[in-house]
């Protein structure tokens, strides 16, 4: 991935690297997660607009509203 990309680029990274999330957590036009899952950036924020800017070093986890707490 390039040192800064957006949310957008992750998920079609994602979709290259792990093609059975393809339907499943990435929407199969590969543009968006599906709603019933989310991101954390940096343990700090939840986020799901594709435009939020990444930058190196940045931690991304990927999080499905199912798992509770």
């Amino acid at each position: 991935m390039e040192s800064e990309a957006s949310l957008g680029v992750l998920i079609r990274e994602l979709s290259l690297l792990c093609p059975k999330l393809v339907g499943r957590v990435i929407t199969d036009d590969i543009s968006q997660i599906h709603d019933s899952y989310t991101f954390n950036l940096n343990g700090r924020k939840f986020i799901k607009e594709n435009s939020v800017s990444l930058s190196e070093g940045d931690t991304v986890m990927l999080i499905s509203s199912q798992a509770g707490g």
